[in-house]
C-alpha cells in the first residue's frame, strides 16, 4: 500500500522504525514520501537515509502516483482540515 507521511517528527521515526522490523508485514506498507515543513525533523531526516523520497509541501506529495494511504501525523487540526480539503 504506497503511503504518504505527513509529519516527519517522533511520531513518524517510530513508526518507519516499527515498520523496518517488520511489525506490520501483513499490512504491505510502502512509504513512498514523508513530508515536513521542519529540516530537522527526526522522521525526516531517517526516511531520507532510508532512500524514502522527502518533501517540505504536502500538497506536492498528494499528487505523487498511486498513493494509497495517507498518515497524517503532526498532531495539528489546521493540517488534517487542509488534508481533508485538498484530497480528491
Amino acid at each position: 500500500m504506497k503511503t504518504v507521511i505527513v509529519g516527519g517528527g517522533r511520531r513518524c521515526l517510530a513508526f518507519l522504525e516499527f515498520l523496518g522490523a517488520r511489525q506490520l508485514r501483513e499490512l504491505n506498507i510502502e512509504v513512498v514520501c514523508v513530508v515536513d515543513t521542519r529540516a530537522d525533523a527526526p522522521g525526516l531526516i531517517f526516511a531520507g537515509q532510508q532512500g524514502i523520497h522527502t518533501m517540505t509541501d504536502y500538497r506536492a506529495a498528494l499528487s505523487l502516483p498511486n498513493v494509497e494511504l495517507i498518515l497524517e501525523l503532526t498532531g495539528d487540526k489546521r493540517v488534517l482540515t487542509d488534508l481533508y480539503n485538498e484530497i480528491h
